[in-house]
């Protein structure tokens, strides 16, 4: 399919750059990690993110006794247990989310001190783009391909 094959840019010897641009994905593991791998996909050889990287929103998870847990997500008040833990916790990552895990008292002193959340705000969106650099480096490693 012509679509998916490598262009030559016209120059008849392929040597040009194919650069794949994305913007908007809002904090989104799985958007970030189908940008790096549309490198590949594309046949692209310059990878370049746009803005509007970052996510909107700290999602609280908060021990309720008995390997059970409480977070609020889009004002709803959900109870997890088991592996429905790990499989909210990565929904909410791939929305472009960021849970964290807080103790009772943690919780209650955000929810007193509301100037603070700012901090863990920017705490966990840096956390996040520091795992999606090392991310890129270690599926580019090795390759032509420049983010």
């Amino acid at each position: 399919m012509a679509l998916l094959r490598r262009r030559n840019n016209g120059n008849g010897n392929g040597d040009g750059t194919t650069l794949f641009f994305a913007t908007d994905v809002h904090g989104s593991e799985v958007c970030f990690k189908k940008f790096v791998s549309a490198a590949a996909f594309y046949g692209a050889d310059l990878l370049v993110l746009g803005g509007d990287l970052t996510g909107k929103l700290v999602v609280p998870i908060v021990p309720a006794g008995e390997d059970r847990y409480v977070a609020e997500l889009h004002g709803e008040r959900v109870t997890l247990a088991g592996a429905q833990l790990e499989r909210f916790q990565m929904g909410a990552e791939d929305e472009g989310l960021y849970p964290i895990h807080l103790s009772p008292e943690e919780h209650a002193h955000y929810d007193e001190h509301p100037e603070e959340v700012e901090e863990l705000f920017v705490r966990l969106m840096c956390e996040r783009l520091a795992g999606w650099i090392e991310y890129a480096h270690d599926r580019l490693d090795g390759t032509e391909i420049k983010i």
